[in-house]
């Protein structure tokens, strides 16, 4: 990989984990702080989740890249896969009440974890490119 692609690697996963923190307070404070809430589809979740999914689709293949050139440390090829998949799952369930608490937030805990330690990953294989 060169040091467009990792930088863009570097962006994007970062992109992604304030996405994915965004979903989680959206689903906490907003869709169940709040008991009058409704989802507006078209105004919000399928903007939000249409977001995610860009990214997530520029994202996959340069993380895929990445792993198999680089093996890093703790993320591997089906987990860069479960990754997307689960991120397209909570853009859209970050919006709806009947959303079960205790999964979704195993799953936000789940993304966040591959996102970190690839984004860090990523930066410590910058570095050692720079010299």
């Amino acid at each position: 990989m060169n040091r467009e692609d990792l930088e863009q690697l570097e962006k994007l996963t970062s992109q992604l984990r304030k996405q994915n923190n965004e979903a989680y307070h959206h689903y906490i404070h907003t869709v169940r702080g709040d008991e009058s809430y409704e989802p507006d589809f078209y105004g919000q979740v399928k903007p939000f989740a249409d977001s995610v999914k860009e990214k997530s689709d520029e994202w996959k293949p340069l993380a895929l890249r990445y792993v198999k050139q680089y093996e890093p440390d703790y993320v591997y090829p089906l987990q860069v896969e479960n990754t997307v998949e689960n991120l397209e799952i909570i853009s859209v369930q970050s919006f709806f009440p009947k959303t079960g608490k205790k999964r979704f937030v195993e799953m936000i805990k789940s993304i966040d974890f591959i996102l970190e330690q690839l984004e860090e990953q990523v930066r410590v294989t910058r570095k050692g490119k720079a010299h």
